[in-house]
Order: structure tokens, then C-alpha cells, then sequence
């Protein structure tokens, strides 16, 4: 038999930047609420899997992410002595820029901190990517009889993001 089960109330924070944005270029961070839908085949007894497993699961990839700077490959330039040094301008024009101008109007920002503050990942830190990335990570943990996973991560109190995940 093909089953559902459903967890909610996971949270974790974090912080990124989306240099293609106006508002969201500069650092920022978000308490983020995960919920999970994960669908298989349930055993002889009519079990897909214990709920105690999944929780075990999802919490150990959420540690992973949790209080963590996301970061997309791209921007860190430098990893030395356990530190890395992350480096972005803004990529969007403003209103009324001169393209000639552009590059000179942008601000360059530079951060280091230790590598263990730092999740890398190999896209931009959306919260689509962030959700592909957190479904991919407890998919590859979970038994071998679920075949499909939905997230529902939620950025805040009133958006977010659904993934669903099929092996």
C-alpha cells in the first residue's frame, strides 16, 4: 500500500544575500517553519516508517543548515585557516542608472568568517534552492521504500516555498 505521513513545526535560522535583488542584496536572515509530507510503500504491518525516524532525519540535515550563512559557490573567492572570505557586488541596475556608471555605482562587499558559519551551496540562496537543497538532503536519509518528499519551508510568517522531491 502507498502511504502519506505528514510532520510539522520544524524550525531554523539562517542568513543569506540575493545580489540580483534591491531589498534582499545586503545580509539578511530569516527564521524559517518546515513542513514535511514524505510518501512510500508501507511495510507488511502497514507502515510506511516511525515517526521518531523521520524527525530524526529532517533534524539532522535542519542542524546542518541552522544558524548557518548560505552562501551560493560562486562568491567565496578565498578558503584559508578554516576561514573563508565571501565576496559580492549588486547586480541589479537601479532606476535612472547610467550602464556606463553601473559598475562604479555598486558596492562591493566582502565578508569573512570561520567555515564552520557557513553552509555552501551551488546556487543562489533562494529559498527555492534552499528547499531543493534541505529535500535532497533528507531524501538521501530516509529508507529506501519512500520515494517521494514535499517541503513546505516558510521564510517568515507569510511565504516560502514547496519542493517536491522524487527518487
Amino acid at each position: 500500500m502507498i502511504a502519506e505521513l505528514f510532520l510539522e513545526g520544524f524550525t531554523f535560522d539562517y542568513a543569506h544575500f540575493l545580489p540580483f535583488d534591491p531589498k534582499c542584496s545586503r545580509l539578511h536572515g530569516h527564521t524559517s517553519n518546515l513542513s514535511a509530507r514524505i510518501k512510500g510503500k508501507t511495510d507488511t504491518q502497514g507502515l510506511l516508517m516511525h515517526f521518531s525516524l523521520a524527525k530524526k532525519c529532517i533534524k539532522s540535515v535542519l542542524e546542518q543548515f541552522d544558524h548557518k550563512l548560505i552562501v551560493a559557490s560562486k562568491y567565496i573567492v578565498e578558503k584559508t585557516n578554516n576561514e573563508v572570505l565571501i565576496v559580492y557586488t549588486t547586480t541589479f541596475k537601479k532606476i535612472g542608472e547610467n550602464p556606463k556608471n553601473a559598475s562604479k555605482s555598486k558596492p562591493i562587499y566582502k565578508i569573512r568568517l570561520p567555515y564552520e558559519s557557513l553552509l555552501e551551496i551551488p546556487t543562489e540562496s533562494t529559498i527555492e534552492s534552499i528547499s531543493k537543497q534541505l529535500g535532497e538532503k533528507i531524501l538521501d536519509r530516509l529508507p529506501e521504500n519512500i520515494s517521494s518528499i514535499e517541503l513546505k519551508v516558510c521564510e517568515g510568517s507569510s511565504k516560502g516555498a514547496y519542493v517536491n522531491l522524487t527518487r
